[in-house]
C-alpha cells in the first residue's frame, strides 16, 4: 500500500483486512510524521468502535470498520488517550502532563487538568462523563470530577460550614 505523498516522514497507510479472503476491505492513507512514537500510536477506543491514530498536531479518531475520519483532536505530543464507551467524550494527555477532555462530536475542548509531573501510565473516563481517572507509574491514582455539579460537591466537602 505504499503511496507516495508530499511532506516529511514515512508514508503511513492503514487497512482493514478480511481474514477469510486475505484481502483489504478498507484502506486509508494518513499524513506522514517524523516522530516514531507518534507514527506508532494506535489504539482502540469507544467500545472498540473507534481507532485512535497519532498525527502531527494531535490524534485522528476514525471509525474502526471503514477508517472514516470521525474527529481530529488537536493536542500535540499525545502519550495517552481514553474515550467513553459511546465515543462522545475523549481525554488526551500530552508529554507535559496536561490532560484535555474533548467533545468528540465537534472536537471542542471542555476541560483541562494538570495531572502533575509524575509519569502517567493510564487514563480512564467514566461512561457517564462525570469522572476522569489517572494512574501514575508508581501506582498512585487520582480521580478528577468533570461536571460542575460534582466539582461543587467536592468543594463543599472541604468547607467547615454549610455549602452555599
Amino acid at each position: 500500500m505504499g503511496t507516495a505523498r508530499a511532506g516529511c516522514g514515512q508514508p503511513r497507510d492503514r487497512g482493514i483486512w478480511n481474514v477469510d479472503t486475505q484481502t483489504p476491505s478498507a484502506a486509508r492513507a494518513f499524513e506522514p510524521v517524523l516522530e516514531p512514537e507518534i507514527a506508532a500510536y494506535l489504539e482502540f477506543a469507544g467500545d472498540d468502535r473507534c481507532l485512535v491514530i497519532g498525527a502531527r498536531e494531535g490524534i485522528d479518531v476514525v471509525e474502526a470498520g471503514q477508517l472514516a475520519l470521525f474527529t481530529k483532536l488537536y493536542h500535540r505530543d499525545v502519550t495517552l488517550t481514553a474515550m467513553q464507551r459511546d465515543g462522545t467524550i475523549a481525554a488526551t494527555m500530552g508529554k507535559d502532563g496536561i490532560v484535555r477532555v474533548w467533545e468528540t462530536i465537534d472536537g471542542s475542548e471542555i476541560a483541562r487538568i494538570d495531572a502533575g509531573s509524575a509519569r502517567q501510565k493510564s487514563l480512564a473516563l467514566s461512561n457517564d462523563g462525570r469522572w476522569l481517572a489517572t494512574l501514575e507509574d508508581a501506582g498512585t491514582f487520582h480521580v478528577w470530577a468533570l461536571t460542575p455539579a460534582d466539582l461543587i460537591e467536592q468543594a463543599c466537602r472541604w468547607l467547615p460550614g454549610p455549602c452555599p
